[in-house]
């Protein structure tokens, strides 16, 4: 059985080789559009995206544009992943640790999980059984681990299926992904 960490290097080189990746990310934000004007969908949990994930950036907008109470994950002391509502993308920060823009931490803005309706989740890889494969740290594992009212849904790139089973019981599935 090959390891978690030899499919995050080889399934970061498979996204790195997607020559229509604009394309792709275009196509989920459109059926991520759909999902978030759900009429029971008021608070979104969203993720800055990295050049390896879906584009998330025009989901931030949209979501903000439609009136949706939207946050993003911050780290705080070391494992501990908060999300905290934002306004607008000028209410981010650079964070170097993990080369990655976060929302400026703000007490007043930290949205408790049992209020977020939909979570859309960024992943390197993911199985049949929507598990995902994230960069090892486990902060969304840990964050989902008791907040399964949450509506999670991962995106990402059909090449990153992984046909093996790598996962363990510390690996919180999904309710779906979305995946082109």
């Amino acid at each position: 059985m090959k390891s978690k960490e030899y499919y995050r290097l080889i399934n970061k080189d498979k996204i790195k080789k997607i020559s229509n990746k604009k394309d792709r990310d275009l196509d989920i934000f459109f059926e991520c559009k759909d999902i978030i004007n759900s009429k029971n969908i008021k608070i979104i949990a969203l993720y800055y995206s990295k050049s390896l994930e879906v584009n998330s950036i025009e989901l931030i907008k949209y979501a903000l544009s439609n009136n949706k109470v939207v946050c993003l994950p911050r780290i705080r002391d070391g494992n501990n992943m908060h999300f905290i509502k934002i306004e607008s993308l000028d209410n981010l920060e650079w964070n170097k640790t993990f080369n990655i823009k976060e929302p400026i931490f703000d007490k007043e803005n930290i949205i408790d999980s049992k209020n977020i309706d939909l979570m859309f989740v960024p992943l390197i890889g993911f199985d049949k059984y929507n598990h995902r494969l994230g960069y090892g740290k486990g902060y969304y594992d840990r964050y989902l681990k008791n907040n399964n009212n949450i509506l999670t849904f991962g995106l990402g790139y059909k090449e990153t299926n992984i046909e093996e089973n790598i996962f363990d019981e510390l690996d919180i599935s999904l309710q779906k992904i979305i995946f082109k």
